[in-house]
């Protein structure tokens, strides 16, 4: 079965603060909390026996991370700014999971992810586990 999966993760991220990475510093002070990514993969989804099953998938993705930046400019001085960036993703996910059929068209799934995120520049790698129950709808 052909399976288009949509994820999104970290809710409630921390904002960067200019004070977390202060103007002339060599690290930060604070790392803000910054986990938000949002992953669209097609799978195929196998069924291995009696609603177990697993489903390799690829696609993209978005992730946000903290972004500092220190400017120093003749007729202003020093103008620090801190923000949430985002970046696209080359995205690989492995789901195995048990789906548990209510009614011929609506079922439940119980499943574990493991989604892969690589920027296509930037930042580094992006890897997010999860366990979730989905509600899949069958055409």
């Amino acid at each position: 079965m052909v399976v288009l999966d949509y994820q999104r993760h970290g809710s409630g991220d921390e904002e960067p603060s200019v004070s977390d990475w202060p103007s002339g510093a060599l690290t930060p002070t604070r790392a803000p909390q910054v986990l938000e990514a949002d992953f669209l993969l097609l799978g195929t989804q196998i069924h291995l026996h009696r609603g177990l099953y697993v489903r390799p998938a690829l696609g993209v993705g978005r992730q946000a991370f903290a972004s500092y930046i220190h400017f120093t400019a003749p007729e202003n001085g020093v103008t620090d700014s801190a923000y949430v960036a985002k970046e696209g993703l080359l995205a690989a996910g492995l789901s195995m999971g048990y789906d548990l059929k209510i009614h011929q068209r609506f079922s439940l799934s119980m499943e574990a992810s493991l989604l892969l995120g690589s920027p296509v520049e930037g930042t580094g790698n992006r890897t997010v586990f999860g366990i979730q129950v989905t509600p899949p709808l069958h055409f």
